[in-house]
């Protein structure tokens, strides 16, 4: 049957290519060094959380797949976990996204960032380069962002004052000094509501587009060690 054929070809490409007689062992090793349990004849419902959770690491670090996804993926892990799990994600030639709190995680194996803080603009930022590079330049876009906002709010305090000043000087701050004549206050008049008109004009095409930003939290480098004991 050339379909059977085929199928079989295909199926035995894609084994050959994921090493797939190489598998169990691969997982004992990573279940060795995650320190996870290597009992095979245990259910897994009979393991801690942790012990769980290091199983389905190892065996999803020995699946060999071609796009891992990993959510927090150092939880559980001592310091020789960590190792290994750094090593086999830096070893990975295919598709790695992965979220993490662990800085020194993210500078040895992330070489690009999809930063969902919030932005000037409401959109998500990606950034190339490394976790400094991703620093470097979050914290930089953070600046423009405070000064551009700042920038913008002295503006509008300016334009506001000067409308202010204006509305005075319609009032009272216009008026002549004693005994100038009717006819040079009249003439003072116009300019005065012209000065005043533009000021109202030009406060209200002043647009403020640039978003007040949020506050920052900064933790305190505790100096943690990586790992549980």
């Amino acid at each position: 049957d050339p379909a059977a054929d085929d199928r079989y070809a295909a199926a035995l490409d894609i084994a050959t290519r994921l090493d797939a007689w190489d598998a169990e062992r691969r997982v004992d090793v990573a279940l060795e060094a995650l320190g996870a349990c290597t009992d095979r004849e245990r259910e897994l419902s009979t393991l801690s959380v942790g012990q769980r959770y290091r199983v389905r690491l190892a065996c999803l670090l020995g699946a060999r797949h071609d796009i891992l996804l990993l959510d927090e993926p150092t939880n559980h892990l001592d310091a020789g976990g960590l190792d290994f799990l750094t090593r086999r994600l830096r070893e990975h030639d295919g598709g790695l996204a992965l979220v993490s709190h662990d800085r020194a995680l993210l500078r040895d194996v992330a070489d690009r960032f999809l930063d969902l803080d919030p932005t000037r603009d409401g959109k998500a930022r990606s950034y190339a380069g490394g976790y400094d590079a991703w620093q470097t330049a979050r914290r930089r876009e953070r600046e423009r962002w405070e000064q551009d906002h700042e920038e913008q709010q002295e503006e509008h305090r300016r334009l506001r004052d000067a409308a202010a000043r204006a509305r005075d000087r319609l009032s009272t701050g216009w008026r002549p000094d004693k005994g100038t004549g009717k006819h040079q206050r009249q003439s003072r008049a116009p300019g005065v509501v012209q000065a005043l008109k533009r000021q109202q004009d030009a406060l209200e095409a002043h647009r403020i587009d640039v978003p007040e930003p949020p506050p920052e939290f900064r933790w305190p480098d505790l100096g943690v060690r990586r790992g549980t004991a």
